[in-house]
């Protein structure tokens, strides 16, 4: 099932809906799992009837990291394919840095969503999102 993830862009954080601008959390994380997201970028319209109009991702290249309290990166997926209004990957969520902060039945990461682009020659870094989430253990194993 793939998860979608509602980014307003200018207010830097994950909201419900294409529709709707009330704060959104994010989904629990579990350790070993590889998660298909589908990132839908939005800017504000000025219209609280509809908060949200699309915003052309095309030109932009995806960073998305789940780090540890002190920043340390746990993964980081940087294969996302703009798909007319939004970004697909996937995040996978098996790597050593996980298993060696995972100690107890959950973690508090940082989930975070940062842009880059060229102009005139130069890459400009921007990060969209940066919120806490629960990374969880898993207890069925492979």
């Amino acid at each position: 099932m793939t998860t979608n993830i509602f980014l307003d862009v200018q207010g830097r954080r994950v909201v419900a809906s294409a529709t709707s601008s009330a704060a959104a959390a994010l989904p629990a994380l579990y350790r070993g799992d590889t998660v298909p997201l589908r990132l839908v970028p939005l800017m504000a319209s000025g219209n609280p009837w509809a908060p949200f109009v699309g915003f052309d991702g095309a030109s932009y290249a995806v960073t998305v990291r789940v780090a540890a309290a002190d920043g340390s990166a746990l993964s980081t997926s940087t294969a996302w394919t703009w798909d007319v209004d939004a970004w697909a990957g996937e995040l996978v969520l098996i790597s050593a840095a996980i298993d060696s902060a995972l100690s107890g039945a959950s973690l508090a990461v940082f989930f975070e969503v940062e842009l880059s682009s060229v102009v005139n020659g130069a890459t400009r870094y921007e990060t969209v999102c940066q919120e806490t989430a629960q990374l969880r253990r898993d207890y069925i194993t492979h």
